[in-house]
């Protein structure tokens, strides 16, 4: 229950890092019991293979140069 003190004393702090509703929020089963990827028709993928292509294959300095000699001043 201190937990739930600190919560309603965070209720007066500026900026409220953390609230009552907060508290509240934490305390709701929030995991699935199911496979909701399956369910969807998708298939889950590491984020180590996944971030070089949403980041860019390659060296940033290499783009810039590519940049560099497209760019018509």
């Amino acid at each position: 229950m201190l937990s739930k003190a600190q919560a309603r004393i965070m209720d007066f702090v500026p900026g409220k890092p953390f609230s009552t509703d907060n508290y509240l929020s934490l305390s709701v089963h929030n995991i699935c019991d199911e496979n909701g990827f399956k369910k969807l028709g998708l298939t889950p993928r590491s984020l180590k293979t996944q971030l070089p292509r949403a980041l860019g294959d390659g060296d940033a300095r290499q783009r810039y140069s590519i940049y560099r000699q497209t760019v018509s001043r």
